[in-house]
This record gives structure tokens, sequence and C-alpha cells, in this order.
């Protein structure tokens, strides 16, 4: 997740009020009622541009979601399969040959 600074009691928000709403077909965004109700059964007063976070990052997490599902997504975290730690591969590779090389005393 990016670093969110000192915003990151929305994220905190964001979990509490549940992230995504279920649906019919699948999780869909949050909706404004939810958002409104979740704020009457906590006691949070929310600002306007809270709420509007809360909406989007609802939005946005489930688009995302949505593209991920596809194989040609890369992953969020980097492409694992054309990155990788060159001295990690070379280590390994050089004990990987030093280990045969002493079997084969």
């Amino acid at each position: 997740m990016p670093d969110v600074g000192e915003s990151v009691f929305v994220v905190a928000y964001w979990h509490d009020v549940g992230m995504v709403l279920p649906g019919g077909m699948g999780p869909v965004p949050l909706t404004a009622s939810e958002l409104i109700a979740w704020q009457q059964g906590t006691g949070t007063d929310l600002q306007p541009w809270e709420f509007s976070a809360l909406m989007e990052m609802s939005r946005v997490y489930l688009a995302a979601r949505q593209e991920g599902e596809k194989p040609e997504c890369p992953p969020p975290y980097g492409d694992p399969v054309n990155e990788f730690d060159r001295a990690t591969v070379v280590k390994k590779v050089t004990g990987a040959f030093k280990a045969f090389i002493q079997a084969k005393k």
C-alpha cells in the first residue's frame, strides 16, 4: 500500500467500514448511504474530503482488483519474472557449482 502519511486514519476508517459491500454478483463499491449509516452507528464525523476519499478508495480498489485478474496485469509489487537481484543469483549459482564440484571429488 502506498504511504498515506498523516492520513493513515482514513485507511483505518476504510477497513472499519468494510472497504466494499457484498453484491449479487460480487463485491461492489461503498455507497453514500452505507457510509452515512456507518458514521451514525460509530459516532464518527467524517469531513467531506474524508467521505469522498473513502468512496473513491472503494471504487479504485475494486477496479484494481478486477484489473489484477487479467493474466497480463503485472503484480503491484513489481515484476518478479523480469526483475531479479543479480548478486543473489550469482551467489546461488556459484554455490550450486561449488557443491557440484565438491560432490565430484
